[in-house]
């Protein structure tokens, strides 16, 4: 509900109602009178029941509340005037529930505008940030109508990819201006250089507005007062980089971050006098020459990101006399050697990042010793050594990332007495020894993944009442401390996955928000205990129990949230439970790999929202479920290695997504199933080993299997002639980007009744082709020898070229008799006996 109570013209209000989750309506009232002498705040919230048969009583209410607010506001206007004092009224919206409230805003601000029409009374600054709004609420409203603004917020909001309206240029009086995050595209406007006054403009990350030479030289000619300028995610890939040298000396704030800037850009642009933040980061194109010949001594500069960009070392040595410099950003420019101990001269800096770039040799001492380093971002490069045993800053630190290095030896007692550490990932290094119990209870993230540790998971970390993400995982021997049984609160995240732990953590039992369980490649045996299905009763929606010693029939688990499911690789019994069909969001199912016996249950195949149900290696039994939903999202299908039987139901042709089909080693029976050639995201077809027969007809649409890459139908008792216009239409096969590494394609066609090419001899045993094979080139000698390897052991000799040319095929490729080494060749070529891996 939305009420708009128009007062007369020389009221001045802003009335918002809206209804709540919890049955009442919140609404609120604000007003802001300000002057050189005098600043008065109006503020009233009010709950009321929102029931229509009380329509009439929350009318009278309301009014009554604006009378009494209306008469306190005219005479606070009739003391001001007394005084002889300008007033000038600034509207601040008050949102309480972020939808639908964008339409009932637009209501708001019509009254609004056009009650502002007083020559004393002038709406200078008007903030509609993160209100949810949506457009077209820009056009329909006469926010153009406001003379005097000067300040517009719009941040935050969704305009649908609207375009910036040149009625913009309108405000002759702005001095801020910020569209930012609102989902604008397009160009941004010539108008927009109308605007003269303006101190500040942001209208940065939307979708890439295009900004345009002509717009570019007008902003920045007739823009004189311009001070803060930020066009991050912008397109400027038209202007030259020499154009940023007209700045004023004036600007404090430049940011081009992700521009499509390229080329050279000159230096002198980093001794802009007044700069204290400069970003032209991920502009991967422009290059910075020598170091500036300003005196940076003198500098203001505290923000300073050029994130993969390339420049000189002598460049990097220069930034340390940057002494006010606070947060810096240097990741991925190809730096290499060992990191400048000059840095040590940042005594001021917060935040440091020297990401993803090629840095060696120890970490300099200096850079633990900076006193007011919050943040420090290492993480990607190829550091060495032990960290240092003794540091004397860092007492202010937030975040530590050291992951992906080399870095060794075993873990300081600093690392666990950091006062304000929130985030640890040191991950995927080589650190040995066991982990220290931590001193502080601050820690929210702490991966100590992919090293060599070894000992208990520490007692300390039941404290941590704010950790939402704890890995361990692929380390060489933790051990769970079962005695511990409190769990973090807020625990949303735990991966023990390759710890090779032997039982799950008792500390799970207690109830928790968890998401995200990863208890994979263990050595957990025996049976899943029963409080495992009510670990994240309502929230987690991935558990992987992969690789492990599991056993007994399919654990009870809660599935009402559950999107990935892997348990593939234990030695679970018995049938698949009906109440996996509560799993109204499951994406990934992998039950691969175990002993289930039973049916498949038909909510699974009825699912619009499951894309990869692998349930290949087991005993599962019966027809395959005859009704794939019209709107499923099948993108791979694998029940290869079952006891399946009856013949392929005919509604896998409504599986549009469909790119991987193995139902290899049943009992599938019926002919070929030609209505799965329009299928256009197929990719891989495995039948073999079933009891399809019959003839393989003509195609029957025009282009059959237009991406398919593998097909293997051997091992049953197809027989006739083999349709050549099928192999011709396989343009997948012959036709694939040499560019790409290791994309393999074959055809398995053997061990059928006879298969006939016109005048070429019957084939009674299996032909693999290696259709296509785009390696690089020392790759595919190796492989021409692997093949002749092939052929010598086993006999086999290669096809008449008249049949390479019946199959449509280029005389290079080779055609291979290789019934016997079939295992063989497959490895060879990169696959295993079966296909269980989707191409993407």
């Amino acid at each position: 509900m939305s009420y708009n109570l128009r007062p007369k013209k020389s009221d001045i209000y802003f009335l918002s109602l809206s209804k709540s989750k919890w049955g009442v309506c919140v609404g609120s009232i604000k007003f802001c009178v300000y002057s050189p002498s005098s600043f008065i705040l109006l503020h009233f919230l009010f709950l009321l029941p929102c029931l229509q048969s009380h329509l009439a009583l929350l009318y009278s209410i309301l009014i009554t509340l604006f009378l009494f607010i209306k008469m306190l506001l005219l005479l606070l206007i009739k003391m001001l005037s007394i005084l002889n004092i300008d007033i000038i009224f600034i509207c601040v919206i008050i949102l309480i529930q972020r939808q639908p409230l964008g339409r009932r805003i637009q209501t708001a601000v019509l009254g609004m505008a056009s009650s502002v029409t007083k020559p004393h009374a002038m709406l200078l600054a008007l903030t509609l940030a993160a209100a949810g709004l949506e457009a077209p609420f820009i056009p329909t409203v006469p926010l153009f109508f406001l003379p005097h603004l000067r300040t517009l917020n719009l941040a935050g909001n969704c305009f649908n990819f609207y375009l910036i309206s040149s009625k913009f240029g309108n405000f002759k009086t702005l001095t801020h201006l910020n569209l930012s995050f609102s989902c604008f595209s397009g160009k941004i406007p010539y108008e927009i250089s109308h605007l003269s006054s303006l101190l500040s403009l942001d209208p940065s990350y939307n979708n890439g507005l295009l900004i345009e030479t002509p717009v570019w030289k007008r902003v920045i000619h007739d823009l004189t007062q311009l001070r803060e300028l930020l066009l991050d995610w912008s397109n400027m890939s038209s202007i030259r980089p020499n154009s940023l040298m007209n700045l004023s000396s004036s600007f404090t704030t430049f940011s081009l971050h992700q521009c499509n800037l390229h080329g050279k850009l000159e230096n002198n642009i980093l001794c802009l006098p007044s700069i204290q933040t400069l970003d032209l980061g991920k502009n991967d194109n422009l290059h910075l020459g020598s170091p500036p010949k300003c005196n940076w001594n003198n500098s203001s500069l505290k923000v300073l990101d050029l994130s993969s960009i390339s420049f000189s070392r002598e460049f990097l040595d220069s930034i340390s006399n940057l002494k006010y410099l606070k947060v810096l950003v240097l990741d991925n420019c190809n730096f290499t050697g060992s990191i400048p101990s000059s840095l040590s001269n940042f005594t001021q800096i917060t935040y440091l990042a020297l990401v993803s770039n090629s840095f060696s040799g120890l970490l300099p001492l200096s850079l633990f010793n900076l006193p007011n380093l919050s943040t420090l971002y290492l993480h990607n490069n190829q550091l060495v050594g032990p960290l240092p045993n003794h540091i004397s800053g860092l007492l202010n630190l937030k975040d530590l990332y050291l992951s992906s290095n080399f870095l060794n030896g075993t873990l300081p007692s600093w690392l666990f007495s950091l006062p304000s550490l929130v985030k640890l990932y040191i991950n995927g290094n080589q650190f040995i020894g066991e982990i220290g119990e931590f001193k502080s209870n601050s820690l929210e993230y702490l991966d100590l993944g992919y090293n060599k540790l070894q000992g208990s998971i520490p007692r300390s970390i039941s404290r941590f009442v704010n950790l939402t993400y704890l890995s361990l995982s692929s380390n060489n021997w933790i051990s769970i401390n079962n005695n511990v049984t409190y769990t973090p609160p807020n625990l949303y995240t735990l991966n023990l996955s390759s710890c090779n732990i032997s039982e799950f953590p008792i500390f799970l039992r207690t109830p928790t928000n968890i998401e995200f369980l990863d208890l994979s490649k263990n050595r957990i045996y025996g049976q899943v205990p029963r409080w495992l299905g009510h670990v994240g009763s309502d929230s987690l929606y991935f558990l992987d129990l992969r690789n492990n010693l599991l056993q007994g029939p399919f654990p009870t688990l809660n599935f009402l949230s559950m999107q990935y499911l892997f348990v593939s690789n234990n030695k679970f019994t018995g049938e698949i439970p009906s109440s996996i069909c509560n799993a109204s969001a499951l994406d990934i199912l992998d039950l691969s790999h175990n002993n289930l016996s039973g049916m498949i249950p038909k909510c699974l195949v009825h699912s619009n929202v499951l894309s990869v149900l692998d349930l290949r290696m087991n005993s599962l039994h019966g027809t395959i479920p005859a009704t794939f939903s019209t709107r499923n999202r099948f993108r791979n299908i694998n029940l290869n290695g079952n006891q399946l039987e009856g013949p392929l139901p005919r509604s896998l042709a409504n599986c549009r997504n469909l790119e991987v089909l193995d139902l290899g080693s049943n009992k599938i029976n019926g002919t070929f199933p030609y209505w799965l050639e329009g299928l256009l995201n197929l990719r891989v077809l495995v039948l073999r080993s079933n009891k399809f027969q019959g003839r393989i007809g003509n195609p029957r649409t025009k282009f059959p299997f237009p991406n398919l890459r593998i097909l293997d139908i051997s091992n049953n008792e197809f027989n006739g002639p083999l349709p050549i216009k099928y192999f011709k239409y396989l343009k997948a096969m012959t036709n694939v980007d040499e560019g790409k590494v290791a994309l393999k394609c074959w055809l398995g066609l053997g061990f059928n009744d006879a298969f006939d090419l016109g005048s070429s001899l019957p084939l009674s045993k299996m032909i693999l082709t290696p259709v296509c094979s785009t390696l690089r080139d020392q790759n595919a000698i190796a492989l021409s020898r692997q093949v002749e390897s092939c052929n010598a052991q086993n006999g086999l000799s290669t096809l008449e070229s008249n049949m390479v040319e019946k199959l449509g095929l280029k005389e290079r490729e080779n055609i291979l008799n290789l019934s016997k080494a079939k295992a063989h060749v497959l490895t060879s070529l990169g696959f295993d006996g079966t296909v269980d891996t989707a191409f993407s």
